[in-house]
């Protein structure tokens, strides 16, 4: 994809998508960007009883779960382009 994309959920941690996503983890930039929730575009997880379920429209009731509806092994969040820095947009003269 480049450099040019970014995620923009920052849980202010070095922890895991898949720890985020069942924490519903948020740190400062949600402010400006929201939670892990807008992103989420899909999700596979293994049950207590070995089954794995892919969600897609379901993907959200996982969001602040605590880890309770299974083990999350993979998820797909949308991305963003970066944002350009202040610094560097163009100025009107």
């Amino acid at each position: 994809l480049g450099e040019d994309w970014c995620f923009p959920v920052d849980p202010c941690y070095d922890g895991t998508v898949g720890g985020l996503l069942v924490t519903d983890a948020r740190g400062p930039a949600c402010v400006r960007w929201g939670g892990l929730h807008g992103y989420l575009q899909g999700a596979q997880l293994v049950t207590a009883d070995g089954k794995l379920l892919e969600l897609n429209t379901q993907a959200p009731l996982l969001v602040g779960s605590h880890g309770r509806l299974g083990i999350v092994t993979e998820v797909e969040v949308r991305l963003i382009r970066k944002p350009t820095p202040a610094g560097e947009r163009g100025r009107l003269v």
